[in-house]
């Protein structure tokens, strides 16, 4: 019988590849305000979409 479960040999690496929510929430907060200052040229509302998308990506992450 063939089991699913298995136990990483010593010279396999346990770190993930994944990132962590914060990594990917600060990489979608700097992609969204640099165009926001660009086409705006505002760094208020850069700021404000910046922290929009970092409440929305801890919410998905939370609910992941």
């Amino acid at each position: 019988m063939h089991t699913t479960h298995h136990t990483p040999l010593p010279d396999e690496s346990t770190t993930s590849v994944v990132r962590s929510g914060a990594s990917i929430a600060l990489g979608a907060a700097a992609a969204v305000a640099a165009p926001a200052v660009v086409v705006t040229g505002s760094a208020l509302l850069a700021g404000v979409a910046a922290v929009a998308t970092l409440a929305c990506v801890a919410a998905a992450s939370v609910m992941i």
